[in-house]
């Protein structure tokens, strides 16, 4: 008495039975599509000035929950000084090379500091501030804004 064995079957029975692999089983409730949605959920902190006050320093990820930098550290060395104005960088702007962006104009707390034109922005030295969001969010790989520094920093404080 002969069987008909397809492939499949002969080469199974010379696999040794741990080669086998065993079934998945998942947590009861388990899905990857509710745990991606869960994760992408997060939202991102809103911008903050660079300006006033201490800068937060973000060490919740250690288990240390939010606290102040210590007075004269942190992010006071990247702080714009008073007085001072943001102006766009051509080449390093993501709109003015080609790229759709107006995150500057839509996170800028000043309105009308940055005004958007035909998709492309431009930076009202008037109106501007100085508060430095717009360098924050500046989503370029090389930020789209240089800090201009008044006559007097520049000088040497003269």
């Amino acid at each position: 008495m002969t069987a008909k064995l397809s492939r499949r079957s002969l080469f199974d029975a010379f696999r040794p039975p741990e080669a086998r692999p065993a079934p998945v089983e998942r947590a009861p409730g388990f899905s990857l599509d509710a745990f991606y949605a869960r994760r992408g959920a997060a939202e991102a902190p809103p911008p903050s000035p660079l300006r006033p006050g201490l800068p937060e320093v973000a060490t919740t990820r250690v288990g240390l929950g939010p606290r102040r930098a210590p007075g004269g550290g942190g992010l006071h060395a990247l702080a714009i000084p008073e007085g001072g104005k943001v102006r766009l960088r051509a080449h390093a702007c993501l709109a003015l090379t080609g790229s759709f962006c107006s995150t500057c104009s839509e996170r800028c707390p000043v309105p009308g500091a940055i005004l958007v034109e035909a998709g492309r922005p431009r930076v009202d030295e008037q109106v501007c501030t100085g508060c430095g969001v717009c360098v924050g969010v500046c989503p370029a790989p090389i930020n789209g804004f240089d800090i201009v520094l008044p006559r007097a920093e520049v000088r040497g404080g003269a």
